[in-house]
């Protein structure tokens, strides 16, 4: 008599180890009547359109025709994320930025366009959806000084509770789609 393998049982996902909660790094958004002073450590500013669903923003993917909140005609918006040091937190952060105040940092960048290294300060005026200003300040040190870089990609897809695996293929490649300040 032939007996068949015994299937293994399901396990129940018992795990001593504490997961980290939230965003490897965090995102700031700026709140209504605040500023900050920011070191920049990223090279660029990582852009990614969102879907504003009244509550909270939602990724918005490509093709449109298959973007469930398009499909739905909710509001799109881009985002930008730069990797910064903030002196009032005492730590890494990406900064959200509004196209308005990624353009207004751009045009204040020396010649060479290169943000990392610069100081700037960053001020929200009254209510979370006013305009932001940006002053630069200055270099704050050499470049190669600083910690390295870090993607906001990662962060971002925990922060709407995306496994990085289910992202492939729809993530651009780096620089692709990067925002263009050229002529600024």
């Amino acid at each position: 008599m032939h007996q068949s393998p015994t299937k293994a049982r399901p396990r129940v996902g018992f795990d001593n180890r504490i997961p980290k909660a939230g965003p490897e790094i965090f995102i700031l958004r700026l709140k209504g009547n605040s500023s900050h002073t920011m070191t920049v450590l990223g090279d660029e500013i990582v852009g990614i359109w969102v879907h504003w669903t009244g509550k909270k923003s939602e990724p918005h993917y490509e093709p449109a025709e298959e973007c469930r909140a398009c499909l739905q005609k909710r509001p799109k918006r881009w985002k930008g994320f730069l990797h910064c040091f903030d002196h009032v937190l005492g730590q890494e952060v990406f900064l959200e930025l509004t196209p308005g105040s990624a353009t207004n940092l751009a045009k204040q960048l020396p010649k060479t366009g290169a943000l990392r290294g610069n100081r700037f300060s960053i001020r929200r005026g009254a209510g979370d959806s006013a305009r932001m200003q940006i002053q630069l300040l200055t270099v704050a040190q050499e470049p190669a000084a600083l910690p390295p870089q870090r993607d906001p990609r990662p962060s971002i897809l925990k922060l709407w509770g995306i496994e990085e695996t289910e992202s492939e293929g729809w993530l651009p490649e780096d620089g692709e789609n990067a925002p263009d300040f050229e002529g600024v």
